[in-house]
């Protein structure tokens, strides 16, 4: 068993080992900070971050836009079809099944028409656009 005296000496080894850890730590991002980049080297990281922003923001742009016409296509062909049910449920004779198929397929085809168009330009929000006209 242990004496208080054993513990406490324990106790003191670990508050200095925690202490050289954490003075090394220090010593390591005092380095760190005193290695800048110079001006050239900022200048390439921002111009690379720039890129990669506008690669990002171009692809979510699209695919959102994608997605859009899609669900689109889906609610117009959903909103059709509940208003055929209702016209059949009142005693409507349905359509021929030639004619149902072109609608549907026109449907399909202009959302495909749609999905492999570019999106249009973003548009910025009136507090945006104050923004921008403050900065610019």
């Amino acid at each position: 068993m242990r004496t208080a005296e054993e513990y406490e000496r324990e106790i003191n080894r670990l508050r200095e080992s925690v202490a050289a850890v954490m003075v090394d730590r220090d010593r390591q991002v005092r380095a760190a900070s005193a290695r800048p980049l110079d001006c050239a080297d900022h200048g390439r990281v921002i111009a690379e971050l720039e890129k990669q922003l506008h690669y990002f923001s171009t692809t979510y742009r699209t695919t959102d836009h994608q997605r859009m016409v899609l669900v689109q296509g889906y609610w117009q062909m959903r909103d059709s079809f509940e208003a055929l049910r209702k016209r059949l449920a009142d005693g409507d004779e349905p359509p021929p099944v030639d004619v149902l198929a072109a609608a549907v397929i026109e449907v399909l085809s202009e959302a495909l028409r749609d999905h492999d168009r570019p999106p249009p330009p973003a548009k910025r929000r009136p507090a945006q656009q104050a923004l921008f006209e403050v900065t610019s």
